[in-house]
């Protein structure tokens, strides 16, 4: 995806995950420009990350030329095994927002 001049930026992200296994893994993009409402999302549902492959795939994204803060919501699910392999309880969903400014 190139920058298309006076209309929109583009960017890259990396999630590298440094906790448990994960599923059902989501990555939004949101524009936190008050009369924004565009929401980009580079994923699909149901993405697997495990401890070891650390990395979510690399991502690029347009943004509005005139937007000056943006909003990343990742959202998973998180299986806590036992030494056998077999789940000890139900996947517990998790949710992390981070929100960039420009300065």
């Amino acid at each position: 995806m190139q920058p298309k001049q006076g209309v929109y930026d583009t960017y890259s992200l990396f999630v590298k995950n440094i906790g448990n296994d994960a599923s059902n893994v989501s990555v939004e993009i949101l524009d936190n420009t008050p009369t924004s409402k565009a929401t980009f999302s580079p994923t699909t549902l149901n993405n697997n990350v495990s401890k070891s492959h650390t990395n979510f795939d690399y991502m690029v994204f347009p943004l509005d030329f005139n937007s000056h803060n943006f909003k990343v919501v990742i959202t998973w699910e998180e299986k806590h095994f036992s030494y056998n392999g077999h789940p000890v309880n139900e996947s517990k969903k998790m949710k992390q927002t981070f929100v960039f400014n420009e300065e």
